[in-house]
């Protein structure tokens, strides 16, 4: 079972991350301005509380129908996987760089300066080396390897130790100066970011079961209480701008695990699904959303096809970034992400018809 609005609000979120991607530092495109008033309204927040809530809801049915063990594999080999996606695009950044002089790579080193291609690789392969635009899918490696002990606890009912582990860990993180990857470029603070994955986790845990105990008045306040603090965030960025992360300083600032913005993300999530999930009623509203929906359906093939193509438009300076530029790779992800939507379903049918004719053949040696 899907959920269209879900889906919908992670393709926002990616067309969010785009905007902002296509941009360079000093020509920013109109929607890179727009979705992006202040730093911490960003797509980045939204797509990893959007992926905790859809790990939480697919591994909740998972256990209940396979077990635990199907669950931790499959986290696993989920991790697995997205390290060596992150190991091509962090070599092929470097190559780029090191083979194409003219190339806009920031805070990309080249093979040389890390001491040679062998030397390199070591440090990509322990994620020491994040060029720009690579330095999320780290952090999902992190997170799906700690949702393995949260799934086992939630299995368990330990809810409120999934809960305290991590904040927990965002405190140890903000007590030391945060926790890196990378020596190189904008890294981000997994142990402060796990917070905001954790917290969809438990949320997708919930949401086809003891969510739909709470009674509806508290489920409502919840919604109105979220509205309200989106509508107060909202106005400090129109109105105070860059004001507002001169006030509150890292509790605002992007990699470190801005306690604030997540504060925000979490309320405009709450706000977005309660106003997507009313207005999807009518009908020309769905085939609108449609397209949009498509953006979300898998996260991975997206992101990469959003890497790539930012690195082509790159590679080739002389090739224009603007609002076009955006709805092109826009395209492209979304192409990628119906092809791997298909593929999937396909495979699943495939599946599906080997299972029906294994019992039905078990079923004549019987007979």
């Amino acid at each position: 079972m899907r959920y269209p609005t879900i889906d919908a609000l992670r393709g926002f979120a990616l067309i969010s991350m785009v905007s902002s991607h296509v941009s360079l530092p000093d020509n920013p495109t109109e929607a890179d301005i727009i979705l992006h008033k202040a730093v911490w309204i960003d797509g980045a927040f939204y797509f990893v509380a959007l992926s905790g809530l859809v790990a939480g809801l697919v591994h909740r049915r998972i256990v209940d129908r396979y077990g635990f063990n199907a669950s931790a594999q499959k986290l696993t080999k989920r991790a697995g996987f997205i390290y060596l996606v992150q190991l091509f695009l962090v070599a092929l950044t470097i190559t780029l760089a090191s083979t194409r002089s003219s190339a806009q790579l920031f805070h990309t080193p080249t093979w040389s300066e890390l001491g040679g291609v062998l030397r390199g690789m070591v440090d990509v392969a322990l994620l020491r080396v994040e060029p720009n635009f690579t330095g999320v899918l780290p952090m999902y490696v992190f997170f799906l390897l700690l949702a393995v002990p949260a799934v086992w606890a939630l299995r368990r009912n330990l809810w409120w130790a999934v809960a305290g582990g991590s904040l927990l860990l965002f405190a140890i993180a903000k007590g030391f100066g945060g926790f890196r990857f990378a020596s190189w470029g904008g890294s981000f603070d997994p142990f402060g970011w796990q917070l905001l994955f954790i917290g969809g986790l438990l949320l997708g845990w919930t949401w086809e079961n003891e969510r739909l105990e709470i009674p509806e008045r508290l489920r409502r306040y919840f919604v109105m209480s979220s509205i309200a603090v989106t509508a107060v965030f909202l106005f400090l960025a129109l109105k105070l701008e860059q004001q507002t992360e001169d006030v509150f300083g890292p509790l605002l600032g992007k990699f470190g695990g801005p306690p604030l913005a997540f504060v925000f993300a979490g309320c405009a999530l709450i706000t977005a699904y309660a106003f997507l999930d009313r207005i999807r009623r009518w009908p020309v509203v769905n085939t609108i959303l449609r397209p949009i929906e498509i953006l979300g359906v898998k996260g991975l093939p997206g992101y990469v096809a959003m890497v790539l193509t930012i690195l082509f438009f790159a590679t080739f300076p002389s090739l224009p970034r603007n609002d076009l530029t955006v709805i092109f790779v826009v395209l492209v992800a979304g192409c990628s992400e119906y092809g791997a939507w298909k593929l999937a379903q396909r495979r699943s049918s495939r599946t599906a018809v080997r299972r029906q004719q294994q019992i039905a053949a078990v079923s004549a040696a019987s007979a």
